[in-house]
């Protein structure tokens, strides 16, 4: 059974989807900032939740016109980012206060410490008047990651290093950034002819796992590798353009801020290292779980490591629901057509997140606490590293039976070339 169906009553080109839902969501947001309707707007965006769910649906599956997977992917992130905006604003918004809404943090000065130059923020007020509510409407809309299209702004929620994101100065950021995109489209295009290039059998669930184990290490490091860049590479692309059309550099932070290679836990791995992209949402949509974990004056009735696990779960859950829904909307092959809508690898790989986030606090943490500090920074990397690799092994069969390499993304490839040439 194709997921794609379900929207098929509903579908829509992009060139109309995306324009539509986008503008039904900025209106929600727009009517967030009038508190004193509080009470009625809330049952209009309730009302809109619905229409724009369908209309959303459309982005994420799009009528199956182009044969590039990467093409799908890009799709239904942006489909379903739009669906947990509605979500987040309609529904979930629809039990808080305005004081929940996101503000914005404006840097208001630069204070020097022995740890170096530190910002200052303050706190902005919700805007009062037409030209600030849709300002705030867009930026809202718009920023994933918590960073502002504003200069020295950012949203309250965003991450400490996007927030303390500040070039120097435009010429900074595009030395950096060029120099970044470079490296990051060769080594891309390496792995990715490779990758495609290889005789996966796609007839059976398990690509990967099914392989020698040297062989089932070395991929899974490999699509690491090539995932860390691909996600890299999009944001490099949209980063360079704003800034180039105007955008201040501070509003066009690196997905991966620090060297992943210097992780030294899974929680600091999956809260800090890797990308935030989808952080917002998936707390967002969790928030219904804590909410049902706590009692009506607000005390929780587990303990907090009971009631973060519980929380962790339902977070890696709309991970998996997320990256399922990605390798639903690529058009299936002869290869693959025995797969159902769920599929199990990737279900796997994120319901066990959880679980190895519990072992490493109530386990790992308490061994290794006495231990001397190189003894136990590298005690905890293996662990890490060893998790990671076992585990990932099963996201990677989800990936590649859904056939995401089935051709390549990249229209120039300097590895071709070089090879027609030799």
């Amino acid at each position: 059974m194709d997921i794609s169906m379900v929207s098929k009553v509903f579908q829509m080109s992009l060139r109309t989807s995306v324009p539509l839902t986008s503008s039904l969501v900025a209106i929600c947001i727009f009517t967030t900032t009038f508190p004193q309707y509080i009470t009625s707007l809330r049952w209009i965006r309730l009302g809109l939740a619905i229409p724009t769910l369908l209309i959303a649906s459309a982005v994420a599956y799009p009528p199956d016109d182009l044969s590039k997977p990467g093409f799908y992917v890009q799709a239904v992130i942006g489909g379903a980012y739009l669906i947990v905006r509605v979500v987040d604003v309609c529904l979930i918004g629809f039990w808080e206060g305005q004081e929940a809404c996101p503000r914005w943090l404006m840097v208001k000065e630069k204070m020097e410490d022995k740890d170096g130059v530190r910002p200052e923020y303050v706190l902005l007020p919700m805007p009062t008047t037409l030209q600030g509510r849709l300002a705030y409407t867009v930026d809202n809309l718009f920023s994933m990651r918590g960073a502002s299209s504003f200069k020295n702004c950012s949203w309250d929620w965003a991450t400490k290093s996007v927030r303390e994101y500040h070039p120097a100065s435009q010429t900074e950021f595009f030395g950096k950034e060029v120099k970044r995109f470079v490296l990051v489209y060769l080594a891309m295009d390496v792995l990715e002819y490779f990758l495609c290039n290889y005789p996966w059998n796609l007839r059976v669930p398990n690509p990967v796992t099914s392989l020698p184990a040297f062989q089932q290490i070395a991929f899974t490091l490999l699509l690491f590798c090539f995932s860390y860049l691909g996600t890299s590479f999009g944001l490099l692309v949209l980063n360079l353009t704003f800034v180039a059309l105007g955008l201040p550099p501070s509003s066009c932070p690196p997905l991966y801020p620090s060297n992943i290679l210097t992780t030294k836990s899974l929680a600091e791995y999956w809260s800090l290292k890797w990308h935030s992209m989808f952080r917002r949402m998936f707390e967002r949509c969790s928030l219904p779980v804590v909410w049902m974990l706590k009692r009506t004056d607000g005390t929780p009735y587990l303990s907090n490591r009971t009631t973060n696990f519980i929380r962790a779960f339902a977070i890696f859950a709309v991970s998996a629901i997320l990256h399922i829904t990605i390798g639903n909307s690529i058009p299936r092959t002869t290869e693959n057509a025995h797969l159902g809508i769920i599929e199990p690898s990737q279900v796997h790989f994120f319901l066990a997140q959880p679980f190895g986030l519990l072992f490493e606090v109530s386990v790992l943490k308490p061994m290794t606490d006495g231990l001397p500090v190189a003894w136990k920074g590298w005690v905890r990397r293996v662990w890490l590293w060893s998790w990671m690799i076992w585990t990932g092994r099963w996201f990677c069969d989800g990936w590649i039976v859904c056939g995401h390499f089935g051709a390549r993304a990249l229209d120039f490839s300097p590895i071709e070339l070089f090879l027609a040439g030799k």
